[in-house]
């Protein structure tokens, strides 16, 4: 699992607006217990903690609920660690990667999991890094989450996502500036279209490409998570390992092919999907085509 403290320890570090939010160890209890209550007025929280150390503890909870989860989740787990963070409505939501020559962005209407995870096929934007559009690509969202109380709700869309206005644009470009390194940032758009931002991935150089692949990877509909010629994966991955070919970036995939793999390709969803991250961190190629559009879009 990802240092998720260290990524907003860097965000704050980076002067990025983030959710309201509390780290919480066994220390921190009583501190928790002020906070839920300084924060009545929020309804729900996200929990991100090793689930490996606490299976059974959920990751959203209510506000009435929170304190005695949290709690009841370290006292058996001494060493747990969780980050309790509002849980802030999308009305879209993204990454944005930033790379040496170029800020690249993928979105989705509604909630970040079902590009990071539930294999969506976002929006994309590639801007330079003084905010100019160099391209962009409008894709039909597939469908969407939302939120009902604790319930994860899967809907149809079937619409392209609104495009992002200059202000929402000049916030993304904003954050960029501040890093100084290849890096992915997640970010939410509040209702009001203030970007709050909830994590922060440092990649590999490469990643992604230079801005000239990107421009003609979004004209030909296949992107690449990085340029293969400067990867020698059989030194990094190993004999016996397999291309394969899938439907979306599921993120169960992380554990049951991507040990098995040397390269990925998808049909549709985000390059920039947690599977495809994890696949280049660790060496392996992935490619990302563009479903095709009606003829309407």
């Amino acid at each position: 699992m990802a240092d998720k403290t260290a990524a907003l320890t860097q965000l704050i570090a980076l002067q990025l607006p983030t959710p309201v939010t509390l780290v919480v160890t066994r220390l921190d209890l009583e501190r928790l217990r002020h906070f839920v209550a300084e924060n009545a007025g929020i309804g729900y929280w996200y929990l991100r903690f090793d689930e490996r150390l606490a299976p059974a503890l959920p990751r959203v909870a209510n506000t009435q609920s929170l304190f005695a989860l949290v709690d009841g989740a370290i006292r058996n787990q001494p060493s747990l660690t969780v980050i309790v963070q509002e849980r802030v409505p999308a009305a879209r939501a993204g990454v944005l990667a930033v790379t040496p020559d170029a800020v690249f962005v993928e979105y989705v209407t509604h909630e970040l999991q079902a590009l990071l995870r539930l294999g969506v096929t976002p929006t994309r934007l590639l801007l330079s890094r003084e905010g100019w559009v160099i391209a962009d690509q409008s894709n039909t969202q597939e469908f969407h989450y939302r939120w009902d109380g604790l319930e994860f709700v899967r809907e149809a869309l079937g619409v392209v996502p609104s495009p992002l206005g200059p202000d929402v644009r000049s916030q993304l470009v904003k954050a960029a500036t501040h890093v100084a390194e290849t890096a992915l940032l997640e970010w939410i758009e509040r209702d009001n279209g203030r970007i709050v931002y909830l994590d922060y991935r440092a990649m590999r150089q490469d990643f992604l490409c230079e801005k000239s692949a990107l421009v003609r990877g979004l004209k030909e509909g296949m992107l690449r998570n990085f340029s293969p010629e400067l990867e020698d994966r059989a030194k990094t991955r190993g004999a016996g390992l397999h291309h394969f070919d899938l439907d979306r970036p599921f993120h169960e995939y992380a554990a049951s092919v991507l040990p098995q793999a040397e390269s990925l390709s998808f049909a549709a969803g985000g390059i920039l999907s947690h599977l495809s991250v994890y696949a280049a961190e660790q060496g392996v190629y992935c490619t990302v085509a563009r479903p095709k559009q009606r003829a309407s879009t």
